[in-house]
């Protein structure tokens, strides 16, 4: 069937995790609700970094849970923010924002 769209699949295709298979949740967290956001993935990355839109790296612990990573985002400013990861010499880049939800409404006047 060579030829006609057949894809064939490795014996260990299951096994193997593109870095394509990340997901952040949750995305937008909540600064006053959420202590932590979590990177989601069937396999170790090899590096993580997070930078802010102006191209600061942010210095966080990154902890290494069941199913991907685990960060502490009590220090973040609300905004948007630039995961970069690395597997396999190949390098993804995702966002994720912060925001800050008031509990308590306020008036201006």
């Amino acid at each position: 069937l060579k030829g006609i769209g057949v894809l064939e699949l490795k014996k260990d295709y299951y096994k193997e995790t593109p870095i394509d298979s990340i997901l952040i949740y949750p995305n937008p967290c909540n600064r006053n609700k959420d202590k932590y956001i979590y990177v989601y993935t069937l396999s170790e990355l090899e590096d993580i970094k997070v930078f802010r839109l102006d191209g600061k790296k942010i210095n966080l612990k990154i902890e290494r849970i069941n199913r991907g990573y685990k960060m502490d985002i009590k220090d973040f400013e609300p905004g948007i923010y630039i995961l970069k990861m690395k597997k396999a010499g190949k390098t993804k880049f995702l966002k994720f924002s912060v925001i800050w939800n008031f509990s308590k409404k306020f008036t201006l006047f």
